[in-house]
C-alpha cells in the first residue's frame, strides 16, 4: 500500500519539491516488509531457541557487507542506491534466518 501511495505521501508530507524520493520511498516499503519478517524470526523463534550465537554472527556479517557496499551504491545511485543496499540486506538476512530455522528443524515442514 505505502508502494502505491508514495507519491501521495511524499507530496503530502514533504511537498512537491520532493517529487523524486518517491523511488526511495518505494523500495523502502518492500525493506519494511523483510524488516518485519526479520523481526519475527529473530525475537520470536531464534532467540527463544538459544540461536543467540548465529544470529548475531549473521548480523554482524550483514552489517559489514552492507558498511562495506552502501557509499558505493550512494555515490553510484545517489538515495536510490541506498535503498535498494538496504533492501537487499534485509532481504538476505531474511534467507539466512529461513535457512538458519529450517536447519534447526525449529520449523516442521514435514507431515
Amino acid at each position: 500500500i505505502l508502494a502505491v501511495l508514495a507519491p501521495l505521501v511524499i507530496n503530502v508530507l514533504a511537498g512537491p519539491q520532493f517529487k523524486e524520493s518517491v523511488i526511495v520511498l518505494r523500495i523502502l516499503a518492500v525493506a519494511i516488509v523483510f524488516f518485519s519478517a526479520n523481526a519475527v524470526f529473530s525475537w520470536q523463534i531464534l532467540m527463544p531457541f538459544g540461536l543467540t550465537s548465529a544470529f548475531g554472527k549473521i548480523n554482524l556479517t550483514a552489517a559489514i557487507v552492507n558498511v562495506c557496499t552502501m557509499p558505493l551504491l550512494a555515490y553510484f545511485w545517489g538515495a536510490a542506491g541506498a535503498a535498494v543496499g538496504v533492501t537487499l540486506t534485509e532481504g538476505a538476512l531474511l534467507i539466512l534466518y529461513t535457512v538458519l530455522v529450517v536447519r534447526a528443524r525449529l520449523l516442521l515442514l514435514e507431515r
